[in-house]
């Protein structure tokens, strides 16, 4: 298990939100909750380093693994200096297809909170929504998009 660096441990440790002066820093509450959030997903879904992921898909050079990262195809999350990568993305020696679509779809940039998204949204019109991570390990790439375009759009069609 992964855990949130030792920097922002201290930071949720030590923060006392009735204590807080958020005239001094209005963002620490909400700094807080991301570190907190962040230690619980990385509690409860396994990760994998580069190392891992590069050798688990055939030996991808580092260069190969970045490349894909940035084009959106895999899912990475900053962790202190590295990077680690949710597991549940690879099955066997792929990768689940459809990320970079329906994080085109949600217009997302931050790679936690797509993260956070893919096990939080849900379909609105499926009689019995799955989450937008289940949608892509069914291999339902269409739904998934179809679904993430729908839970951004203003009027939810």
């Amino acid at each position: 298990m992964m855990a949130i660096p030792a920097r922002e441990r201290d930071a949720v440790t030590h923060f006392d939100s009735d204590a807080a002066d958020t005239e001094a820093d209005p963002l620490a509450p909400a700094i807080v909750r991301g570190a907190l959030w962040r230690e619980a997903y990385l509690a409860c879904t396994p990760v994998l380093t580069s190392d891992v992921v590069a050798q688990r898909l055939g030996g991808l050079s580092t260069a190969a693994l970045r490349h894909r990262v940035r084009c959106g195809t895999i899912l990475s999350l900053p962790l202190g200096a590295g990077r680690v990568f949710p597991a549940w993305q690879f099955v066997g020696d792929r990768v689940v297809p459809g990320l970079a679509l329906v994080r085109c779809a949600l217009g997302t940039e931050s790679d936690w909170v797509f993260a956070g998204q893919l096990d939080a949204l849900r379909d609105p019109h499926a009689a019995a929504p799955r989450t937008l991570r289940k949608l892509l390990l069914a291999g339902d790439v269409a739904a998934a998009v179809r679904a993430a375009a729908a839970c951004v759009s203003e009027d939810g069609a």
